[in-house]
């Protein structure tokens, strides 16, 4: 049979299969070679050159798919048809995936086969493996590898000249050692300068195979090609699980290795490029969970924060909830720092969102997102948080934490400033089923005060050294403090390294100083109204004591019931805020929920279809008729009433 005729290897575990497609094949003048499962097929492939393998896709042991993505993973680029009884979409494309050329389904059309054969028997980069290597490196197409810096390891004289001819042809930088130990010695103090190992397998001392383990394990950014006369499969796929970049068949290297190189650097840039897209989507994503939750940016809190990984679990959060200025504040570290670590911050921002609203209070907010995330039943992670909540018009503060550092209370007294650290640590969340082992605490924020929130990240006595040393901007007169965090975050990275993701946030009272409001705050429980309805008598008298309070608080007790029935649907962990403002005629009165709000109108009309003063439909026909004016915004209703 002519030389030029294409070599073909049949690779099929059912005799009656080889057969027949042996006997088509050389009927039309092709050499064929059969294996009769995977393991077989690369062995053959070690030691010989194909111009097609035929791969039927279904064989026990090492199945089609597998013997492909490992032939693909030597380097190869053997065109490979797959022959398989299975024809569904799926089935095509997942053969395209293992990294088949083509698909021929069984039973054998010949025709197909034929034309498939001839197609890539006349394909130039996969029939030209006769072809010297002087004609190929003078082919435009052929890989040049300028600059490259090669480390060559070959005992054998002879055989070492002829590798280092062919790769300084190819424009190679070739240094050489003799054996194993020597290319491992040579790595510790010039990993450096070497970007790629070509090696025998067999060298005395160290091996190919330990030069491979110790180089990938060691100095992961040097690609490693093996090269022998012959593999045996279970080698074969060793040095595939060890990583290597590419495997030469001795006897093919010169034609060979050019090609295996090329196509391993370009796949390492590929990688490289979809790990640096993925880094960075993540960077993008992480940025997500530090952000402010307010339709505004936030006057009252300023905050400011360093990655030191892509990835990772840090998160802040801030939330106003009414217009009556409580703001909840969630700041959270989520172990690790990998792309589990930002899914679970991702599901923990999702808990949060779901739940926060109805569950303003600290210690409410702790407990029900470490039940949620025991659910997940991830053993190996676990969320550092601190929750607070903010009454501005009262300058109360109620914090929580689980895991994290207590705040830093900065006071300026004096033109001095003074310091009080407060409790942190408590139990992580999502690692034991108990909901009292969170540390919690009650304090007043005031004009002169800042409190600062902060990750484990960073250390309190070292913020409040760096705080110290920026004295003047705590004492000046400027009360915006406007990026304050990011000014004490780089001076603070200035004096200590960084060594892990930091997170700072500092709150301030700006509540403006005209607001002469009186405010009260309850839980959603009948004999908290009742107690609201004593503190808003006691105001009114005091302020009006000749003021006939009957009808005006039978319309504020409804107004307060429909805040705990229907805004807060009888939570009693939801927080009523009440503000009362006096003016020169006029009383005002602000009641805001943790609802939606409605349409005033809507109801209004709804309302005259009740008997007599019916409380259902939200009381609005005892309210209305008690007060002069009534305004609805979102969670807040407002009733007026006029000073007679």
């Amino acid at each position: 049979m002519a030389e030029n005729s294409p070599s073909i290897l049949i690779v099929d575990d059912n005799p009656f299969n080889r057969e027949m497609l042996g006997d088509i094949l050389k009927t039309n003048k092709c050499r064929v070679d059969k294996a009769n499962n995977g393991k077989e097929a690369l062995e053959k492939i070690s030691s010989n050159t194909y111009n097609i393998i035929i791969m039927d896709m279904l064989m026990p042991g090492l199945d089609g798919f597998e013997t492909t993505k490992q032939i693909r993973k030597m380097g190869l680029q053997t065109p490979v048809i797959a022959h398989t009884s299975m024809s569904m979409k799926k089935d095509r494309r997942r053969c395209m995936e293992a990294g088949c050329d083509e698909f021929l389904p069984k039973p054998i059309n010949t025709g197909n086969l034929l034309s498939l054969i001839k197609k890539y028997s006349q394909e130039g980069p996969h029939s030209d493996t006769q072809k010297s290597s002087s004609q190929q490196l003078q082919h435009p197409d052929d890989p040049t590898f300028n600059g490259l810096r090669v480390l060559l390891i070959e005992e054998d004289q002879f055989v070492r000249q002829k590798c280092i001819d062919v790769l300084h042809r190819m424009g190679f930088t070739v240094s050489f050692v003799p054996n194993g130990n020597d290319a491992l010695n040579r790595l510790e103090t010039q990993a450096r300068q070497i970007d790629l190992i070509i090696s025998n397998m067999f060298t005395s001392g160290i091996d190919g195979l330990g030069v491979l383990n110790t180089t990938k394990r060691e100095y992961p950014h040097i690609q490693v090609f093996i090269y022998a006369d012959k593999f045996d499969p279970e080698t074969l796929q060793l040095m595939l699980q060890l990583g290597a970049d590419g495997i030469i068949p001795q006897s093919d290297f010169e034609n060979s290795i050019g090609k295996i190189v090329h196509a391993a650097i370009s796949q390492t840039i590929h990688s490289r490029k979809s790990q640096a897209q993925t880094a960075f989507q993540v960077r993008q994503s992480q940025a997500r969970l530090t952000q402010f939750g307010c339709s505004k940016p936030c006057r009252f809190i300023d905050m400011a924060f360093s990655t030191l990984h892509d990835a990772g679990g840090d998160m802040a959060q801030c939330r106003l909830f009414n217009s009556s200025g409580r703001c909840g504040v969630v700041m959270a570290d989520v172990s690790g720092h990998d792309i589990l670590s930002s899914y679970i911050s991702a599901v923990f921002l999702g808990i949060l969102s779901s739940v926060w609203n109805a569950n303003q209070a600290p210690l409410s907010l702790l407990r029900i997102i470490n039940t949620e995330l025991l659910k997940m039943e991830e053993v190996n992670y676990h969320v550092c948080t601190t929750v607070m909540l903010w009454d501005q018009k009262k300058s109360h503060l109620e914090i929580a934490t689980a895991g994290n550092p207590g705040p830093l209370l900065v006071n300026k007294t004096n033109d001095q400033l003074t310091f009080d650290q407060f409790e942190g640590g408590g139990i992580c969340l999502g690692l034991l089923d108990r909901d009292d082992l969170y540390t919690y605490q009650n304090l007043n924020l005031t004009h002169d005060s800042q409190l600062f929130l902060f990750s484990d990240g960073m250390s309190a006595s070292k913020l409040q050294s760096t705080i110290g040393k920026n004295k003047k901007r705590f004492l000046s007169k400027d009360s915006s403090k406007s990026n304050i965090c990011r000014s004490l975050l780089d001076a603070y990275m200035d004096t200590w390294s960084q060594d892990d993701d930091m997170i700072l946030l500092c709150l301030q009272s700006t509540q403006d100083k005209k607001d002469n409001g009186l405010h009260y705050s309850f839980h959603s429980d009948y004999d908290e109204v009742d107690k609201a309805c004593k503190w808003i008598t006691e105001q009114i008298t005091q302020k009006y004591p000749e003021m006939d309070m009957d009808m005006i608080m039978l319309s504020i007790r409804e107004a307060l019931l429909n805040a705990v029935e229907h805004g807060n649907n009888y939570n009693y962990d939801a927080l009523v805020d009440v503000t009362l403002f006096f003016d020169s005629n006029r009383i005002r009165l602000d009641i805001t929920d943790q609802g939606t709000g409605f349409s005033l109108n809507e109801k209004l009309l709804d309302s005259n279809n009740e008997s007599g003063f019916q409380i259902g439909k939200r009381g609005l026909k005892i309210i209305h008729a008690f007060s002069d004016k009534i305004e609805v915004d979102s969670g807040t209703t407002r009733l007026f009433f006029n000073v007679k």
